[in-house]
């Protein structure tokens, strides 16, 4: 049986050269440091960086510099690091629509046109019942056609669901 082996390549972070690196994996790392206290300085290892979620669900890590805390998002990072800056009028994009996934052979950018698509044909958009503000569906949808095809009231039907006349 073969064992798969995979290479991790690290580079620095742009604007924080020294400070941070990411891997094309895409995990970051805080580089080791001296820190200055009132007893005198110590050693700060270099360790791996925890990452969270923002609220669109993207992972994200908060970088320090000269005091001032920045929450970075890991895969706009890799790229940057990897490929380059953004070019203008394009974005970071997830080839397979997972947003956890900030491996760069899963990361490109390209305009927000093509990452709208990307998001309609992995089924990642916020359309329909996906959508946050969305009442209703799809198999309400369906119900509500079929009770206006035998009759019933748009005004009726809309009471019924909890949704406006227009909605209907």
């Amino acid at each position: 049986m073969s064992e798969l082996i995979v290479c991790e390549e690290w580079k620095p972070i742009n604007g924080y050269e020294g400070i941070y690196k990411v891997s094309s994996l895409g995990r970051v790392a805080a580089l080791a440091k001296v820190v200055g206290s009132r007893g005198g300085t110590r050693s700060v290892p270099a360790k791996i960086s925890k990452q969270r979620l923002d609220s669109d669900g993207y992972c994200v890590f908060g970088a320090y510099r000269n005091g001032t805390q920045s929450t970075i998002k890991v895969h706009r990072a890799v790229l940057s690091a990897f490929v380059g800056p953004c070019p203008p009028a394009c974005e970071a994009c997830h080839n397979n629509g997972d947003r956890a996934d900030n491996r760069l052979e899963n990361l490109r950018w390209d305009t927000r046109k093509n990452n709208h698509a990307d998001k309609i044909h992995h089924g990642t958009d916020n359309r329909g019942e996906r959508h946050k503000m969305s009442k209703l569906t799809r198999e309400s949808v369906e119900q509500i056609r079929g009770e206006y095809l035998l009759g019933s009231k748009q005004r009726d039907i809309a009471e019924k669901y909890n949704v406006s006349q227009a909605n209907i």
